[in-house]
């Protein structure tokens, strides 16, 4: 080992094998071979290396303190400029809360493992499942696991390679805001990555007491900013436990049977052995360098949802809840979840008259999906239109649904799916999601507006949403995961996200880009091969007109089927989403 002093600009020769470090706390600009690399900033300790021949260091600048060393004591560590990701996994330290820590048996610092959903994680990875170094506190705050990180973490960076970060709800229990959450996240992420060690990210569970208020609000905004940056940051991985959880959940209340633990099942805040292993799925399926068995149900609802029914719930007839299917293209009595339209553009489809186009079905994965079987196409290019949301009467769509620029009146006959502006505020609306009993519902008088987006309103039998009504520079993003798993002839999917004015249409098209990540180009557009199975999705787009009065009527995301002559398919959607992006 050679100790360089701080700053020492005279230059080293590092030979082949050695690794630098860096310690304390400070921003360090170097150069290797005469050439400038990135600024690093540590946090607490940074190596880099090893170095794959010899090389001539020079630190330029040190703003901070720090001591220097370099040698070849240190081979466990990746290398952060290592873009293949191919790094040492043989060890993970978890982080988190009870979730992580098992609370049942109250498993200390330093154990092995947990009994929680890391137990499951074992499972999945079989073979290769690393040691696990459980450093989760139940009843911890992010702001807690931050303040003691010099004793529950720090100590053991020679010891792990890489960490699982679960933010857990104990903050927003706490009443911690979203920016303070954020905050102190950023801090242990920056932590982790200064010390060389990748992140996989959770987002955090929500809870019976995160259904309403200021904790819903908080929890689904810390979910969507985990989501945006754990994507954004490389040495990050990004695992949705979040929306894992509230599968088949209309109101962001947690799925009873994934949360009913003895004790705390009025809150649903700890998983049962079932939620441990749709969480220790989600983990796996997120981990680089690991076999992938794909799963779907990655939408949820929370104020960010503007699809009223993402997990396609429900199985009713036409006409019913918002439901309607073009009487052209489908004569037989079909079921259809909420809020769904489908109708016919060109063509026709010799057999959906005798057999229903969609029923409701159970994908390889156990999940309910909407089914869509079509067989006869009369020509190339017989199409039809599925839109789910709000909707006119475009595409020989039936009827209008879930229209934004209507006010609460009493009296009025409303269904899942409809929307409603409370008078005097333009800036917030009101979404019923959810009846208990009946398929339309008559109002009474109007609620106030709700104090935080994500507030519920009910009376025991109709549940409304208060959310942000859609407005010019919002950025949303729609998605509909799907699996073709019949096809004759050929087919080609379109996806579209429609935000409509009372006489314009802003709209963003969409293409397909497979689960598969090796089917496609690391950079770029896509291939022009169609995924079997795989997610339809637009980019970002934001809202350039108005609506921010009462010109703004509709809100959907469409998917156009397109089949050659003859042509038969089945195809399976477990979800659909438009959601609304918060700038971060």
């Amino acid at each position: 080992m050679k100790t360089l002093n701080a700053p020492d600009k005279s230059g080293e020769l590092l030979r082949s094998g050695d690794v630098l470090t860096i310690s304390g706390n400070a921003l360090v600009e170097y150069q290797i071979d005469g050439v400038n690399q990135s600024p690093v900033r540590v946090a607490s300790r940074l190596k880099i290396g090893p170095f794959s021949s010899d090389v001539q260091l020079i630190i330029s600048a040190i703003v901070g303190s720090v001591a220097l060393t370099f040698g070849k004591d240190s081979e466990k560590l990746i290398n952060l400029d290592d873009k293949t990701n191919n790094f040492k996994t043989n060890v993970c330290i978890a982080i988190g809360t009870s979730i992580t820590n098992a609370y049942w048996t109250a498993a200390g610092l330093g154990d092995n493992k947990g009994s929680s959903y890391l137990a499951m994680l074992e499972i999945m990875f079989g073979p290769v499942f690393p040691k696990i170094i459980d450093s989760a506190v139940s009843g911890r705050t992010i702001a807690e696991m931050r303040a003691n990180w010099e004793t529950d973490v720090a100590p053991y960076y020679d010891t792990f390679d890489w960490a699982i970060l679960e933010p857990g709800p104990n903050s927003v229990h706490a009443g911690q805001s979203a920016a303070s959450m954020i905050s102190d996240l950023k801090w242990i992420v920056d932590a982790l990555l200064s010390n060389g060690k990748p992140v996989l990210f959770l987002t955090p569970t929500s809870s019976g007491q995160m259904t309403t208020g200021a904790a819903r609000t908080a929890c689904a905004e810390l979910a969507n900013w985990v989501r945006r940056y754990g994507l954004a940051v490389d040495n990050i991985f990004f695992a949705d436990v979040y929306s894992a959880v509230l599968i088949g959940s209309r109101d962001g209340y947690p799925n009873a049977t994934l949360f009913a633990q003895t004790g705390d099942a009025g809150q649903r805040v700890h998983p049962t052995y079932g939620g441990q292993c749709v969480m220790a799925r989600a983990l796996h399926d997120a981990l680089p360098w690991l076999k992938k068995y794909p799963i779907q149900g990655m939408n949820r609802y929370d104020h960010l949802e503007y699809s009223p029914n993402p997990n396609l719930v429900g199985d009713v007839a036409n006409g019913v809840r918002n439901a309607q299917i073009a009487t052209a293209l489908n004569t037989v009595a079909s079921t259809l979840p909420e809020c769904v339209s489908v109708g016919l553009v060109s063509g026709a489809f010799a057999s959906v008259s005798s057999t229903p186009l969609i029923t409701k079905s159970v994908n390889a994965d156990g999940i309910p999906v909407m089914q869509i079987q079509y067989a006869g196409a009369s020509a190339d290019w017989a199409r039809f239109v599925v839109r789910f949301g709000s909707s006119d009467t475009t595409n020989a769509i039936p009827a209008q649904i879930g229209r934004y620029d209507q006010v609460w009146t009493a009296g009025q006959t409303e269904t899942i799916g409809d929307h409603f502006r409370i008078s005097g505020n333009n800036n917030g609306i009101y979404t019923l999601i959810n009846l208990t009993a009946g398929d339309s519902y008559v109002t009474g008088p109007a609620p106030s507006a709700g104090a935080n987006y994500g507030d519920l309103v009910t009376d025991g039998v109709a549940t409304w949403i208060w959310q942000k009504r859609p407005a010019a520079g919002d950025v949303f993003v729609g998605a509909i995961p799907y699996e073709i798993t019949q096809l004759t002839g050929g087919i080609v999917m379109s996806g579209r996200f429609v935000a409509g004015l009372s006489a314009d249409f802003n709209s963003g098209f969409a293409k397909a880009y497979s689960e598969v990540p090796t089917l496609l180009p690391a950079e770029g557009v896509p291939t022009p091969f169609w995924p079997k199975k795989g997610t339809i999705f637009t980019p970002e787009l934001t809202l350039k007109t108005a609506p921010g009065n009462d010109g703004m009527r509709h809100l959907w995301f469409e998917l156009t089927i397109c089949a050659t002559i003859n042509g038969a398919a089945t195809i399976q959607i477990p979800s659909n989403s438009i959601r609304r992006i918060i700038a971060q």
